[in-house]
């Protein structure tokens, strides 16, 4: 619903322009003075003066037929097209953190350098633990209070069916880890403790599942 209290009149002036010109994005209109009628032309890269006499025919006392071209000299400038408006598309947190320029920003406004260093401190003093007393549980015997599994689904040994030569699941030190393993580590950490509190404002305290891991971007 329109608010009256914002309608404005327009001026004479206008009101006159408006009768003998009108304009869209795309082409220029203009009324022939004499005759009224009206010639359109189509806007281009540059702006350009259109020239030239009206040629439409109008009753005359002279002549044969009774008719004779207006011959109006008419002039006006047509206006560039406008220039088209741009899309920016920003990169993906996987686009910017393969680049791994430390002053590049996420999505977040984190610059990626602070992002690594949060990732890595967490890593040395929560992440890595938590991977070697995983590997441990799963090494107890089958049926115990601690829900072993027997032995470890990952094994360091390149002899063992369960070799798994992967530097996160063995809770190695961050400079030991591949740069794949680091980016990894620092999505995860980044969405989880930054970006889904500021920008999707999920509970901190809420436990992250696995099926959470699609949510990282």
């Amino acid at each position: 619903m329109t608010d009256n209290s914002e309608l404005k009149p327009i001026s004479p002036e206008a009101s006159e322009l408006f009768e003998r010109q009108r304009e869209s994005d795309a082409v220029v209109q203009h009324k022939c003075t004499k005759c009224g009628a009206w010639y359109e032309t189509p806007k281009g890269n540059v702006e350009m003066v259109e020239s030239f006499h009206c040629d439409n025919m109008i009753p005359s006392r002279v002549g044969k037929d009774g008719v004779k071209k207006c011959n109006n000299p008419m002039t006006y400038t047509v206006p560039a097209l406008p220039a088209p408006k741009s899309t920016l598309i920003q990169p993906s947190n996987d686009a910017v953190l393969a680049v791994m320029d430390g002053d590049m920003r996420l999505d977040t406004g984190m610059k990626i350098q602070e992002a690594i260093q949060r990732a890595a401190d967490w890593w040395e003093r929560t992440g890595r633990k938590q991977m070697q007393r995983e590997l441990q549980r799963q090494a107890k015997p089958v049926g115990g209070s601690d829900k072993g599994a027997g032995s470890a689904f990952a094994s360091k040994d390149a002899q063992s069916a369960n070799f798994l030569p992967s530097g996160i699941i063995h809770g190695q030190p961050w400079e030991a880890l591949g740069k794949r393993e680091r980016l990894m580590i620092v999505k995860t950490h980044h969405h989880f403790t930054v970006r889904n509190p500021d920008l999707i404002g999920a509970d901190d305290e809420a436990e992250h599942k696995m099926q959470d891991r699609g949510l990282i971007q």
